[in-house]
């Protein structure tokens, strides 16, 4: 990281359910309120 410069740093996560059991994947299909990503996070960062 450069001196005296600002960075911005984001994150989000997500599920990949393709590696699941084939059970707990159809509960994942039958459940809505499981999401599948995350919403974004957000942090600046000063050097």
């Amino acid at each position: 990281l450069e001196a005296d410069s600002r960075y911005r740093l984001r994150l989000r996560a997500m599920l990949q359910t393709q590696q699941y059991p084939a059970p707990l994947r159809l509960l994942l299909f039958w459940r809505s309120e499981w999401q599948l990503q995350s919403e974004w996070f957000e942090w600046l960062l000063e050097r």
